[in-house]
This record gives C-alpha cells, structure tokens and sequence, in this order.
C-alpha cells in the first residue's frame, strides 16, 4: 500500500522512459495497471479503468511533503494497529460513487 495522488490519463506522460507493468482485475471488475521501474522495480503508479486516473506513488515524486490526505481507501486492509490522521475521510474500499454509472 501506499500514498497514491490520483491524475486524470489525460493530464500525466512519461518523460524519461515508458514503464514496465502488469496487469490483474480490481475489485469492480475493471482493469488495473501497476506500472514501476522495468530496471529497479520501484513502483511508480497504477492506472485504475473504473475511474480513468493514474495513482501516482507519492514516493516517485520530488517534494511529496507538500501534499497532504485528502481521503483514506482501502483502509478495511491496513495492517493491525495502523493509525489515521484524524479529520481525513475514511473508506473501507473506495470513495461512494467510484465506478457507478
């Protein structure tokens, strides 16, 4: 798991060199691409169909302290003990809406 910044497909492009990825079905059915470092393996971003945007890593991101929760997904999956900034809203999967029609 982790820090993901959600960008509509449109808005992102690969600049340095086209990532490596796999492929599986997510809980909705759709299709989610885990894209990372064909060379070193870190792990760059995913590509969620149900809502069309990339979840950038926060991590592959210069100055990703400037960013701050905006919502809390996937949380019926955090490890034993996890502790939840207070005041973020909170999801057991993802946000109410996400791939309705």
């Amino acid at each position: 798991r982790y820090f993901g910044i959600w960008v509509p497909k449109d808005n992102l492009t690969f600049t340095k060199a086209k990532p490596s990825s796999f492929i599986r079905t997510g809980d909705s059915g759709k299709t989610v691409e885990h894209l990372f470092c064909g060379n070193c393996g870190t792990n760059l971003a995913g590509f969620a169909e149900i809502g069309n945007f990339y979840s950038l890593a926060a991590s592959s991101i210069e100055n990703e302290e400037q960013f701050a929760p905006q919502m809390l997904i996937y949380t019926a999956f955090a490890p034993e003990g996890a502790i939840f900034p207070d005041g973020v809203p909170r999801y057991d999967r993802g946000p109410p809406g996400m791939g309705e029609n």
